[in-house]
């Protein structure tokens, strides 16, 4: 494969896990083409993903080394190893945005909004919400730094890519699946069971922290649960909550959440299981490492990436 070649993997992979069908995907307002200097193009929309910087996207790619956050730590660490150990990397793959990709990630945020209602839940008059949080998200990005990484890779002249909500939508499925299976019943339930995933168990038994309920007690019934900001960027506006309350939503399983969005829940009686930000991550790069790795592709875990290989 490629560089290319995994990008567009990813994006294809990203579009077959997404809660939303794929017309809607692919008809989204925010989309890029990726052209192939060799020849070939697709579209891409995912606003949080794509090429960060491509010293040659028609490159045979042989050794990835892939993080949750691939900075300039990582790189020159990569750098180095590689000419330590005769073994060139020939693209770095990072799961958080860097560089233009960082610059367009507030275009991501709205995708929530086409998840939500595949879900079960009424969207209907949220734009407005979302626009607002859509601006706010655009002025953190006048403070941000966002060329830094990508400076330092065409320095290099090496190869850089991010993939966020593709991989997000990949996890987001395996873990909404591996519940259902569990047929957990409670709270305490549901958190048995995301223990018994192995990034789960593997954070646990490296740092204490596990997944925990912020609202409800671990008797209470799990009813009706979704996964909420598993995918979509980042929280969406507090408004959300009341309404996954009134679509009959008992439960929500979330990547990470603040004191604001856990007052709002708590309000509405929703009871919220917080699963952990960088071990949810890591189930879907691990879920696409692996394709990746049964295609030849040699898989070098850095930047905080707790891998796992599955079957």
């Amino acid at each position: 494969m490629t560089v290319f070649e995994i990008l567009r993997e990813a994006i294809e992979r990203g579009i077959e896990h997404d809660f939303r069908p794929r017309s809607e995907v692919l008809s989204y307002y925010w989309k890029e083409t990726i052209e192939s200097p060799g020849g070939g193009s697709f579209e891409n929309p995912y606003a949080d993903t794509g090429v960060v910087y491509a010293a040659n996207l028609d490159l045979p790619v042989r050794r990835i080394a892939a993080g949750i956050d691939v900075g300039q730590a990582e790189i020159l660490s990569i750098h180095e190893w590689q000419e330590d150990m005769k073994k060139p990397v020939d693209c770095f793959v990072s799961h958080h945005p860097r560089g233009k990709i960082l610059g367009s990630f507030p275009h991501i945020l709205k995708t929530q909004i086409g998840n939500l209602e595949a879900l079960g839940v009424s969207m209907k008059g949220m734009e407005h919400s979302y626009d607002k949080q859509f601006k706010e998200d655009q002025e953190e990005m006048r403070d941000m730094n966002i060329y830094r990484t990508k400076n330092t890779i065409e320095l290099l002249g090496l190869n850089y890519i991010s993939l966020h909500t593709p991989l997000d939508n990949m996890g987001a499925r395996f873990v909404e699946s591996w519940i259902a299976k569990s047929r957990a019943k409670t709270l305490e339930e549901c958190e048995h069971a995301l223990m018994e995933i192995p990034e789960y168990r593997m954070f646990f038994e490296e740092s204490g922290i596990k997944p925990v309920s912020h609202v409800g007690k671990g008797s209470s019934p799990l009813g009706r649960c979704i996964l909420s900001e598993f995918t979509g960027g980042e929280d969406g506006p507090i408004e959300i909550y009341q309404r996954m309350k009134k679509s009959g939503v008992s439960t929500i399983i979330v990547m990470h959440i603040d004191e604001k969005a856990l007052r709002a829940a708590r309000k509405v009686h929703l009871n919220v299981i917080s699963a952990g930000h960088i071990t949810s991550d890591a189930i879907g790069l691990n879920l696409f490492c692996d394709v990746l790795e049964k295609k030849g592709i040699e898989v070098v875990p850095i930047g905080g990436f707790i891998r796992h290989r599955r079957g």
